[in-house]
């Protein structure tokens, strides 16, 4: 599995896993306001359709063509956010001289995406990391997390001992680093983050060109597989995840055909929330009777 990073410079990308109660449980959009997005600032950048690869977002498969768009600071793909905003905080990129302490903009109502918990957050980890070790930091930030009135809950993951998963008032549940590598950052302006941004949007989309399969979670993060891989084991998948089978059973089957989405936590509605469709029935079929043309050849 793969997490997107966390870069603490003058944004901060703070990205689940694959979040919004595992996978998908939430049907809540917390961006349905385009809070966050800062669309106005940062402008549109929208990809031309593409007609190959396979998206799937929280376990139901997107029709295709995709149009791959980046919305102010957060990406998308046929109007669904596959990738969290960055929030672009712009200020001097000091570290405090104290340990910050809770501001008072920071309420039960508070989003993981508003500004005064991102604003929190960098500065606090900024100071951690340059006075602590990476353990105690990671410590003392699960500490100020789980102290903030905007959080419900944390919870660890073993497998991921560098973050947590915060659960916020709202229902909204982000995988949150606790650690940094360096208290010090390199300033980024806003034509970086533009680039930087600019050019996941095209990976994505060159991708997909390539017939590249992705298997999203609406509170970002994500699973992919070549094209060569998704010709192999999508046919497959798609048995399994419609068989009749106990939702354990299908688990069990995933791992034991070496497929990485095998977390309950992370991945449980791609088994509970699957959801296919015409379309992806016959492009998979496609799928099939090409390669069985290129294995009639290859016999020849």
């Amino acid at each position: 599995m793969r997490t997107f990073p966390l870069f603490l410079l003058c944004i901060v990308l703070i990205c689940p896993l694959l979040g919004l109660s595992g996978f998908g449980e939430s049907n809540t959009n917390p961006f349905s306001d385009n809070h966050g997005l800062e669309e106005q600032k940062f402008g549109v950048t929208k990809g031309e359709p593409v007609d190959k690869g396979f998206v799937f977002i929280d376990g139901k498969y997107v029709d295709a063509p995709y149009v791959v768009e980046r919305r102010g600071l957060a990406l998308f793909v046929n109007e669904v956010m596959i990738q969290m905003p960055a929030v672009y905080v712009d200020d001097t990129g000091e570290i405090a001289p104290t340990d910050p302490t809770i501001p008072q903009s920071i309420t039960r109502k508070t989003s993981a995406h508003d500004s005064a918990f991102q604003e929190y957050y960098h500065k606090k980890a900024l100071f951690l990391a340059r006075d602590h070790s990476p353990k105690e930091a990671s410590a003392l930030m699960r500490q100020a997390l789980g102290s903030l009135p905007c959080v419900k809950r944390l919870q660890d993951d073993s497998t991921d001992p560098e973050s947590t998963m915060v659960t916020f008032q709202n229902g909204e549940t982000q995988r949150i680093k606790l650690t940094l590598l360096s208290g010090r950052r390199v300033r980024m302006d806003r034509d970086t983050v533009l680039r930087n941004l600019e050019l996941q949007r095209q990976n994505y989309q060159q991708r997909l060109q390539k017939g590249d399969s992705f298997f999203f979670a609406s509170g970002g993060g994500r699973i992919s597989f070549s094209h060569g891989k998704t010709r192999e084991i999508l046919a497959n998948l798609i048995q399994i995840l419609r068989s009749n089978k106990s939702q354990d059973a299908k688990f069990a089957e995933l791992r034991s055909r070496g497929l990485p989405m095998v977390s309950k936590d992370n991945f449980g509605s791609l088994v509970t929330n699957f959801h296919a469709s015409s379309q992806l029935d016959e492009r998979v079929r496609a799928l099939q009777v090409s390669d069985e043309g290129e294995n009639t050849t290859g016999k020849k």
